[in-house]
């Protein structure tokens, strides 16, 4: 059984008793239809969700779109169901968003944590849909595939994920800045070797302040590069010292006296 199927097994089927849902889905599930006759399926259910104030039905048609987005045999529908789900989180608000983040979130990562080559595609919209309603069900979880998402052979997932970090850990508050150091600080110093996204890592820790205070000899690693001034300016905000990226014998010292190992 795929991850999919034991997702969805695990969830049991999506049901609801409002007829508009039901005729909508039907055309979406309609395979033996074109590909615009489906997509008017979607495009029912997004004007459903956008007038509805039942609670129940906003989460039916989340979960509905994005079970379509994971399983749909036509990649072309899945691609369209995901672009569908984040219009209507852009377009119905932060309420109707934190209504129905806590039952989507499982399926995208499901989405995001595939395997398939075939979802290449697939796999980078999930990232950016997960980044974009996150703020509002973080865990634990969800910052472990964040942080995984930071080595991904995929570029625009790992600068997706890096993305992710940098902004929470500008709006956090110390709890939630505490927590991502907790769970992400290990992927994140790994990520400081990364040439393509290093200087946004910076950026992060810098953020995190000195709940990344561990980061301090990777920062230090990274001071003669060409943009070392990131690095210096992450190591001012991390460890409370302000040294610039040309003493580097006052933070070799520094780190020496330390109780960073």
């Amino acid at each position: 059984m795929s991850i999919f199927g034991k997702l969805f097994k695990a969830e049991g089927d999506v049901s609801t008793g409002n007829t508009q849902i039901n005729n909508a889905l039907k055309i979406l599930r309609n395979s033996g239809l074109s590909h615009q006759e489906r997509v008017s399926g979607l495009t029912k259910l997004k004007s459903i969700f956008l007038a509805s104030s039942s609670k129940d039905d906003l989460r039916a048609i989340a979960q509905l779109i994005l079970k379509t987005a994971s399983s749909d045999e036509s990649t072309k529908i899945r691609e369209m169901s995901l672009t569908t789900f984040d219009t209507i989180i852009e377009m119905g608000g932060g309420q109707k968003a934190g209504l129905v983040a806590g039952c989507a979130m499982p399926i995208l990562k499901g989405i995001a944590e595939s395997s398939s080559e075939d979802l290449k595609e697939l796999r980078q919209m999930a990232f950016r849909t997960i980044s974009r309603i996150a703020p509002l069900v973080i865990d634990d979880e969800l910052l472990e595939l964040f942080a995984h998402g930071l080595s991904d052979k995929n570029t625009s997932i790992k600068i997706a994920s890096i993305r992710f970090f940098e902004n929470n850990a500008r709006s956090a508050d110390d709890m939630l800045k505490k927590r991502i150091a907790k769970v992400c600080l290990p992927a994140l110093c790994e990520a400081l070797s990364d040439s393509e996204i290093w200087i946004q890592v910076a950026k992060t820790l810098g953020a995190l302040g000195h709940f990344a205070l561990g980061a301090a000899p990777f920062l230090y690693s990274r001071l003669d590069d060409e943009e070392g001034e990131w690095a210096a300016a992450a190591l001012r905000e991390v460890t409370g010292k302000d040294y610039g990226r040309k003493d580097k014998e006052k933070w070799d010292e520094w780190l020496k006296k330390s109780v960073v190992k």
